[in-house]
């Protein structure tokens, strides 16, 4: 939707990526503070059943489905991965530094706490204290359909139907809160 709407001009980390916990949100939080040193390690990555050269970090609980064309055993395919990642986690840090605003935007269609968010905003504060982070979070099969902002920095949009190939191809009406951005 940032894409469509003329919002992404480049892809940083966690384009296309997916998790399917909190428990990646938390490790976010972890790899921000530690300059992602540990992030998608060739030793980590686990083949998704399924999914053609589609590949699980064990650690973080990133999966990449969309970033290899080949079999991570094959010569150079993980360097190829790796310099892309490592170059979009160089660019992320540096747009955050040269920004005074950060929005992130988390696409979900799995249960999250409320509290979830904690880590990664105390990460962000304390590495960051003199910018200004806001989280718009949208959320998939969450009835009633609801635009509700929670402590003045958390947006959450509440769409009632499954996310489908509509949502990554269309400028889709659900996602029109970015058009104020």
């Amino acid at each position: 939707q940032q894409k469509n709407r003329n919002l992404r001009p480049y892809a940083l980390p966690f384009d296309w990526c997916y998790s399917d916990s909190e428990v990646a949100l938390a490790n976010f939080a972890n790899m921000l503070d530690d300059g992602f040193r540990g992030f998608a390690l060739k030793e980590n990555m686990q083949e998704i059943p399924g999914v053609r050269f589609g590949y699980k970090d064990v650690k973080s609980r990133y999966n990449f489905v969309h970033h290899f064309k080949a079999s991570v055993e094959t010569l150079g395919e993980y360097d190829r991965f790796n310099a892309t990642l490592r170059r979009r986690i160089r660019r992320f840090y540096s747009e955050i530094e040269r920004s005074q605003v950060v929005l992130c935007l988390l696409s979900r269609t799995w249960k999250l706490k409320d509290s979830c968010l904690d880590p990664l905003e105390h990460v962000l504060k304390s590495k960051w204290p003199d910018k200004r982070f806001y989280f718009a979070i949208v959320t998939y099969n969450s009835h009633p359909p609801s635009i509700e902002m929670r402590n003045g920095n958390i947006l959450v949009v509440r769409i009632p139907r499954d996310r489908t190939g509509y949502d990554l191809r269309e400028r889709v009406f659900e996602w029109s809160f970015l058009d104020n951005l």
